[in-house]
């Protein structure tokens, strides 16, 4: 019973927690996030506007450094819901990472079989105010997506390294091909010398 009562003590507090700074960095976004773009932002304003058309061409454009097509869908999507306020965006990537962590904790639990004190690492370096900079720039809406996603797959992957279920080898296939289309493709200047790469993907400052 009393084992049952610590586990029980130990996911509250680290529950507590991670509601805690998902509460306190909502409202950080909603009472600092900016309406108005900012350096690398206004690169992203014609398509959501429909100054450009919304297709692959653009989807896949290449924005600064960036080639980010799921995350300017997203964008684009939220913007129809409230044309201005890019402090949607801005929630749904903080959001996102909130409930990569919480899923990260669940996993953690499920293998180890209990809760720890100790798992409060998890929201703390995960959902810090530290990370204002991400949370409040409409440009790295992604970034914590990608956080999220990469770490609860090699999560699941080192759960399952003996012999992965079908589930779990379907999850991490899945991931493997999301994960390059939120994560910002580099301009790569180091590889323009040797053209073309494969499948066709230009480098450089090209635009498809």
């Amino acid at each position: 019973m009393r084992t049952n009562r610590r586990e029980f003590a130990a996911a509250s507090f680290v529950l507590s927690v991670v509601l805690l700074l998902f509460g306190v960095n909502s409202v950080l976004i909603v009472r600092y996030g900016s309406f108005i773009p900012r350096a690398d932002d206004w690169g992203f304003v014609p398509g959501v506007v429909g100054s450009e058309r919304l297709d692959f061409g653009w989807l896949w454009q290449q924005t600064a450094d960036h080639r980010v097509p799921l995350q300017k869908l997203v964008m684009w999507l939220l913007w129809q819901l409230r044309p201005g306020d890019l402090r949607l965006a801005m929630l749904a990537g903080f959001w996102g990472l909130a409930v990569g962590t919480i899923a990260m904790i669940l996993l953690l639990w499920w293998v180890r079989r209990r809760a720890e004190y100790s798992d409060v690492y998890f929201p703390v370096v995960l959902l810090t105010f530290g990370h204002a900079g991400v949370f409040l720039w409409w440009t790295t809406t992604g970034v914590p997506w990608v956080t999220a996603l990469a770490s609860l797959s090699g999560m699941l992957l080192v759960a399952n390294y003996d012999r992965p279920s079908l589930k779990v080898a379907t999850a991490i296939g899945v991931s493997a091909i999301t994960l390059p289309l939120l994560e910002p493709f580099p301009k790569l200047h180091f590889l323009k010398k040797f053209g073309t790469p494969p499948l066709g993907f230009p480098l450089g400052n090209q635009d498809v």
